[in-house]
């Protein structure tokens, strides 16, 4: 089991919970609740320490829990052969890919009711945010910016805490037909890669190739770069070895799934 992976489901499955509840399709309307905190406390044992024959008991207990939603995340975020794969959908000359937003408040984000970030800058269709697993809903929680890449919860009001987890599912779109350099045009080529622990990982199926979205277990990462280093949850992308190297204290784990598009 993928620690990374399964945490990745998880959040998923919390969403999709909460649109079940949304619909009358979920009964027990504590559920999303429940299984953010086996999440928690599996990333607490993570953490601190755990034995591996605990950790791996916490986490397979949180994987059983996502039940009937364990397919349609695996789906959604790519990383496996149950249910339907939709990594991308195209159409009209566009790709449009599924963008999960997963984020800890850090103290430089709290104590206001805004949040942002530019790799939000065009993600369309969320229509739900999870806050410590209670849910909020566009126009009556929070608004999105899609211009701006800007959430605003003062509609609750919400002040955002440290340490706040917040989840959320929308689309980007890429229009092929307008991506320049190198000769690009159609779709892109997507590559599913199972990780080796450290900085680097080398795919030389991408060598000579332009890489133009990096996912972590289904996560979006702070985008590619082809220069200099990388920081926070970027990722370098080196087209001559098809190296692909991200920040210290942010290593690839062994067997990580990595979504790999590029032309």
């Amino acid at each position: 089991m993928s620690l990374v992976n399964d945490i990745a489901i998880a959040k998923v499955c919390q969403v999709l919970a909460l649109r079940d509840i949304e619909k009358g399709k979920e009964k027990d309307k504590y559920f999303p609740r429940k299984l953010y905190m086996a999440r928690k406390g599996v990333d607490w044992l993570a953490s601190n320490g755990s034995t591996d024959a605990t950790l791996k008991g916490k986490q397979g207990y949180m994987v059983a829990m996502c039940g009937k939603y364990i397919a349609e995340a695996k789906g959604i975020l790519a990383i496996g052969s149950t249910g339907t794969t939709v990594s991308a959908i195209y159409g009209n000359g566009t790709i449009l890919m599924p963008y999960p937003i997963n984020l800890t408040v850090t103290s430089g984000q709290a104590g206001v009711s805004t949040i942002s970030n530019s790799s939000w800058v065009g993600i369309s269709g969320i229509n739900t945010v999870v806050i410590n697993g209670v849910n909020y809903q566009s126009g009556v929680g929070f608004t999105f910016n899609s211009g701006t890449g800007v959430f605003d919860f003062s509609l609750t009001p919400y002040t955002l805490q440290t340490g706040d987890v917040i989840t959320a599912l929308g689309f980007k779109t890429i229009a092929s037909g307008t991506i320049t350099g190198g000769g690009l045009s159609g779709l892109p080529t997507t590559i599913y890669v199972s990780a080796t622990a450290g900085l680097t990982i080398n795919v030389p199926a991408t060598i000579g190739h332009a890489v133009i979205l990096v996912l972590r277990g289904g996560i979006g990462t702070g985008g590619v770069i082809t220069t200099g280093s990388p920081t926070g949850t970027q990722v370098l992308f080196d087209t001559t070895t098809g190296n692909f190297t991200v920040a210290t204290g942010n290593e690839f784990i062994a067997s990580e799934t990595i979504t790999i598009q590029y032309y």
